[in-house]
């Protein structure tokens, strides 16, 4: 009590635009009595306020009527010079994403460039016939892929030549040749070249061998397997 007379008074007001995002502006109200952290709402209120009054409304109506062949009215004049914009957030690094500009961005396209692909879109009706249906294609890829699996099984079993199965994408990391192919179903290119034919009769023997050798291993299998059987039984 004695050092309460010495003390000098302190001021507890502090400022409500800053601090406060939801006090109004009545100079009547009560105030608080010690400052509290900067909120988001009340920093986004600040830098509302300073975007406001760095505002440039002659840059701004150039940008817009500089775009298109709008005329401005006859109050607004549209200024010839150009405006450099600095970034909003001008202490922030900027952020790399891994997008394509020749894809993500917009591109200018002659009208001829339009029609030829309207008649390519044309020529493909059923293009976009599984659009919205994920799991009915899954299901239609995986019998397809069942069915295949089944006669290439029954080919080699029978010692036959496999089904024909056209080459995957070179993202699929499949080895290309012509092993598969009978001699008539060759490219005429193909067909033409001595050199290419001698080594599509090399792949062609090596898919025979291939084969035959998977055969013979399901065969020693189901025999093994028979006779465990027999044990057992």
């Amino acid at each position: 009590q004695q050092f309460q007379g010495s003390l000098p008074e302190v001021s507890a007001e502090i400022d409500d635009e800053v601090n406060m995002a939801d006090v109004s502006d009545i100079d009547g109200e009560a105030k608080p009595a010690k400052s509290v952290p900067l909120s988001f709402r009340a920093k986004a209120e600040a830098r509302k306020k300073r975007l406001l009054v760095e505002f440039d409304s002659e840059a701004f109506d150039s940008l817009i009527y500089r775009q298109s062949s709008l005329q401005p009215p006859p109050y607004v004049t549209v200024s010839s010079r150009i405006v450099k914009y600095n970034p909003v957030f001008g202490d922030q690094k900027p952020l790399y994403l891994p997008v394509n500009p020749a894809i993500h961005h917009m591109h200018k396209r002659s009208r001829s460039w339009y029609r030829k692909k309207c008649d390519e879109i044309r020529r493909r009706p059923k293009r976009k016939e599984w659009f919205g249906k994920v799991v009915e294609r899954q299901r239609w890829l995986q019998a397809l892929e069942m069915k295949q699996q089944e006669k290439i099984k029954q080919a080699q079993q029978d010692g036959t030549t496999p089904p024909y199965r056209p080459p995957k994408p070179r993202g699929v990391k499949r080895i290309l040749d012509f092993g598969d192919l009978p001699e008539e179903e060759l490219p005429e290119y193909v067909r033409s070249n001595p050199a290419w034919l001698k080594a599509c009769a090399w792949f062609r023997e090596c898919e025979d061998k291939a084969t035959a050798r998977q055969r013979h291993v399901n065969n020693k299998t189901k025999e093994t397997e028979s006779y465990f059987q027999s044990l057992n039984a």
